[in-house]
């Protein structure tokens, strides 16, 4: 008796000992879908096609550049889930066998990883791009993988080899000896890489968090499941006023750098780091880390997270090239990348007023402002200078919160319908209002887009194109007609939430019932744009949701505007030509059937002319700043001179001037 007592006592342990995944983690699943099953805009529709859906999503979440499996684990993974139910053993089940392949693939690729030993830069072999998103193609087997790698890592060293140790080379076999070793650096970096995932925890990690993501992308591609940590950085990317040290960070290849440094933070007063500093390494648990050693969730954590309220890292100077030891302390700062910025724009005809709108913020604290709030003022002080318009610049905006959308298009109409809006409680349609009587300004405006002006952008443009004195200008947006919630993630027995999900709960219309959704807002006058929709668009995506049309309201009388006169007058300056050079050299560098030489001889960065088209500054206007806040002055000097050989700014102003002296022929 006893010996069988300890012979199960041994199977519970190791059973146990087998589990990665405790039921909190399979319980995560059913509290993701219940959120969905109570939210989503198309939950009934879309949860059947979820089976189907599931797999490729999983597939892109583990591996989305097909640099890890070959097709055989692929396929497997395909067959592991042929089927699909939210029972927790099932789901237990279904991770254990999916974190198994990933483990023994990830060990496998390390070996494919350590048995590089060099590449020749003169050899003449290619690689080819894919700006789809669902579309990695596997290889077939680990010969090929490895082929892979070595060309996406001279690729890599190809991108930042232009450096001062290139010129002491004087032969092919000099070149080739200083690019192996920056080789042999992007190689261990990933390979350090690997490691970090290969432990056991992390790669448990990695494999759920997949997971969840997967199944909220099977949705759409906009729905996500957040960390807190995650969720924490989005809301803040939102808020005029964000937490951290005051520097942003970006990533090129495996390397980190400082990107951005806030006006007034602790980091701006400190003398020992710059934009455009490299992050060589970073101190955590008392010691020193690569960052390509350091997953991402936990580089955000680092730097912006609320733990480790003082933090440590070295850098290496991008002007002197010295090595520092910097000290940094986490605290409320202002996030001048989240600041309207306005200026008056002039010559002898005509006072236009310019304002550069980044996104839809919204308060973060009490203290903190909102986007539609900051417009506001910005309309009364553009009332007391009698300027003859105002162009409002959605380029590159992304959006953000719907209600501040809809607060700002109350600033200039009188009142009336705005948007329209499908969701759960409204599968009809519910028609968003603007009650309040009177206009903010009356003048005539410009709304400047293009193809990275998304969701709430594409909402205030797409209203105003359906009101008069109101011209819609640039490139087609980029086509998300769609709001999501973000709503915590709490299983039964869990102390605290486990993560946030950003489900999309709302479709977007026209207040007439028309739809945008892929397609985008078309302007009233095309301007070209270097990113074309070929390139970003909402229809590059797996997975869209197809809104078809939603109940028709009441129409308005439409604008009585010269376009067409205002199309032809742009068109015979054909100012723009160099701009559409840069799109179609882009345009033909990134698509499918395009390939780039890496043989050192013949590569061309295909971001080459991007990064060079720096247009001389031009005299057809001047540019007065009115920003008075000190914390914002530097910034806005620097949009100043940047606007100054801005093209399209230039094209839109002449746009204007001959909007006002037709309005004015036909008066």
């Amino acid at each position: 008796m006893r010996f069988l007592l300890i012979l199960l006592a041994s199977l519970t342990y190791l059973t146990t000992k087998s589990q990665h995944y405790s039921t909190d983690d399979v319980q995560i699943i059913n509290a993701v879908d219940e959120q969905f099953s109570q939210n989503h805009v198309e939950y009934k529709r879309l949860f059947p096609k979820i089976k189907k859906r599931f797999a490729t999503q999983l597939l892109n979440q583990i591996d989305p550049e097909a640099r890890y499996l070959t097709k055989r684990e692929a396929e497997e993974i395909r067959n592991n889930l042929s089927e699909f139910n939210l029972s927790q053993s099932f789901t237990r089940k279904q991770l254990e066998e999916i974190r198994t392949l990933v483990d023994s693939r990830f060990k496998s690729t390390l070996k494919i990883l350590e048995s590089i030993d060099g590449v020749d830069f003169f050899e003449n072999d290619s690689v080819y791009f894919n700006i789809y998103y669902d579309s990695a193609q596997f290889s077939e087997d680990d010969k090929e993988l490895k082929d892979r790698w070595a060309r996406y890592l001279k690729y890599e060293v190809l991108l930042r080899s232009h450096d001062n140790s290139l010129l002491e080379a004087n032969t092919k076999a000099k070149f080739n000896s200083i690019l192996n070793q920056k080789f042999s650096d992007e190689l261990a970096s990933s390979i350090c890489y690997l490691n970090q995932l290969l432990k056991d925890e992390a790669l448990t990690n990695y494999v759920l968090r997949a997971y969840l993501r997967a199944y909220c992308k099977s949705f759409d591609p906009h729905s996500e499941f957040l960390s807190k940590q995650e969720s924490n950085l989005f809301v803040e990317s939102l808020s005029s006023e964000s937490y951290g040290t005051g520097i942003r960070i970006s990533k090129d290849g495996n390397k980190l750098f400082i990107s951005d440094i806030m006006p007034f933070s602790q980091a701006s007063f400190n003398e020992d780091i710059s934009v455009g500093d490299e992050i060589t390494k970073i101190l955590i648990n008392d010691q020193l880390l690569a960052p390509s050693c350091i997953s991402d969730e936990m580089l955000n954590e680092f730097f912006y997270g609320d733990r480790n309220t003082e933090i440590e890292f070295e850098s290496k100077s991008s002007e002197d090239f010295q090595f520092r030891r910097v000290k940094l302390t986490k605290g409320i700062v202002n996030n001048h990348l989240n600041h309207t910025y306005f200026f008056i724009l002039s010559n002898e005809n005509i006072n236009i007023g310019y304002v550069q709108f980044p996104s839809f913020y919204s308060k973060y604290t009490l203290d903190s402002r909102s986007a539609a709030e900051d417009l506001a003022l910005i309309l009364l002080e553009l009332k007391k200078k009698s300027v003859d318009g105002l162009i409002l610049d959605l380029r590159n905006n992304g959006g953000g919160s719907v209600k501040e959308a809809a607060d700002l298009l109350g600033y200039f109409i009188d009142y009336g319908p705005l948007f329209t809006i499908v969701d759960q409680e409204n599968p009809e349609g519910k028609l968003i209002k603007d009650t309040k009587r009177g206009k903010v300004i009356d003048s005539k405006i410009i709304f400047l887009v293009n193809s990275l002006s998304a969701s709430a952008s594409e909402l205030v443009a797409s209203t105003m194109q359906k009101y008069p004195n109101s011209l819609v200008i640039g490139s087609p947006t980029f086509g998300k007609a769609t709001g999501q919630t973000l709503l915590p993630v709490k299983t039964k027995y869990a102390r605290d939430t486990q993560g946030v999900v950003s489900i999309t709960s709302i479709k977007t219309y026209r207040f007439d019932g028309s739809s945008y959704q892929g397609v985008g807002v078309i302007p009233d006058i095309l301007l070209p744009s270097v990113l074309s929709k070929s390139i970003v668009s909402e229809e590059n995506y797996p997975f869209v949701l197809n809104h078809g049309s939603s109940r028709k309201f009441r129409q308005l009388k439409y604008r009585v505007e010269p376009i067409d006169s205002l199309r032809k007058l742009s068109s015979e300056r054909n100012s723009l030509t160099n701009v559409k050079r840069v799109r179609d050299d882009l345009n033909t560098k990134l698509s499918n059937n395009s390939g780039i030489s890496l043989n050192y001889e013949n590569f061309e960065n295909p971001y080459q002319k991007l990064q060079s088209f720096q247009p001389e500054p031009h005299t057809y206007f001047e540019i007065e700043t009115t920003e008075e806040n000190e914390a914002f002055i530097e910034e806005s000097n620097r949009i100043r001179n940047n606007k100054q050989k801005d093209v399209l700014l230039k094209e839109v102003f002449q746009i204007f001037e001959d909007w006002i002296r037709l309005t004015k022929t036909t008066k």
